[in-house]
């Protein structure tokens, strides 16, 4: 989906902000008090209680239930005080970000659009979609129209858009087979400037992380376990090397991807590649939808014009 427009709020929704930010953080000192209240009161009951009742051991095994649910609970405090801080940036930054078009069927089972599609505030049609959520918090507003009945966030990420003339480029495929077999066709299109910029910025991102775990792979694992070693804990010490050797293997792929992106952004093409099919119906098209691919690196651009998943996060492969 795309963004559309940027609209600020109105005196209704400001309203409304306010009003769940007081809720969220009114539910949060609750979830606290309880938390240390219910503990201290077995624990004053048990002080009280003679050790023998019946009342102490009840009282001993709801404390014990209670150190079980801990963990729950302030998950529970956490999300409270995370939502309250989340609408506080959205008053001050006073917006909502609109976006409008059609969600792919590839993209349904994205980690950002299943929870909305199982909430059914996003349909699973070809049908043009909108989806509305708070500038800073990233909270959706509205969906198609519907107030969420919950607190959902859904990751928002700025990709290239693809440009026009790749559908075209996508139909002057030739076939790379011999002319009695074809099964395969291809061709290839300069990228913009956007998208040039950013795949250089995944390559960038991939280059710094191999740098910080090569960093701390060598000076934590490695210079460890050779101290370990020295020190006469040989097992430990060969454990953490072995380890280390491991964890190298995945630096090398990382930094392996990382200069592969960088050559392709410097390249600056990108290969198309249609598959021929059966078309559904007499007259349909008789090719696969196209996928362009990055030739250095090998790895996906778009599929039928979507950009692909792995774009909305920092590849390391």
């Amino acid at each position: 989906m795309a963004l559309v427009e940027r609209r600020p709020f109105g005196a209704d929704e400001t309203r409304r902000v306010e009003a769940s930010m007081a809720r969220y953080r009114r539910n949060g000192r609750r979830f606290v008090a309880a938390a240390i209240a219910a503990p201290a009161s077995c624990v004053v009951g048990l002080a009280l209680a003679p050790d023998d009742s019946r009342f102490a051991t009840v009282l001993f095994v709801l404390l014990i239930a209670w150190g079980l649910l801990l963990p729950a609970w302030l998950l529970l405090i956490r999300d409270s005080f995370r939502a309250a801080r989340g609408l506080g940036r959205d008053l001050a930054a006073g917006e909502v970000l609109c976006f409008a078009g059609i969600v792919p069927e590839c993209l349904m089972g994205d980690v950002g659009v299943l929870p909305l599609v199982k909430k059914r505030l996003l349909r699973r049609d070809a049908e043009p979609q909108t989806l509305e959520i708070l500038a800073a918090s990233h909270a959706v507003w509205l969906a198609n129209g519907q107030t969420p009945s919950a607190w959902v966030t859904v990751p928002v990420t700025g990709v290239a858009e693809t440009p026009a003339y790749a559908a075209i480029a996508a139909e002057w495929v030739k076939p790379l087979t011999p002319a009695e077999d074809e099964t395969l066709f291809a061709n290839a299109r300069d990228m913009t400037a956007d998208e040039c910029a950013e795949l250089m910025n995944h390559a960038r991102s991939n280059l710094r992380l191999a740098g910080l775990l090569a960093l701390l792979v060598n000076y934590g694992l490695t210079a460890r376990g050779i101290s370990l070693y020295a020190s006469g804990s040989h097992a430990v010490g060969i454990g953490c090397v072995l380890l280390a050797a491991a964890l190298h293997v995945y630096v090398f792929r990382v930094l392996r991807t990382g200069l592969r992106l960088r050559r392709d952004a410097r390249q600056g093409r990108l290969a198309i590649f249609r598959a021929s099919v059966e078309p559904e119906e007499e007259g349909g098209d008789a090719l696969s939808p196209p996928v362009e691919i990055l030739p250095a690196s090998r790895i996906i651009w778009t599929e039928d014009g979507v950009p692909s998943a792995w774009r909305k996060i920092t590849l390391g492969r």
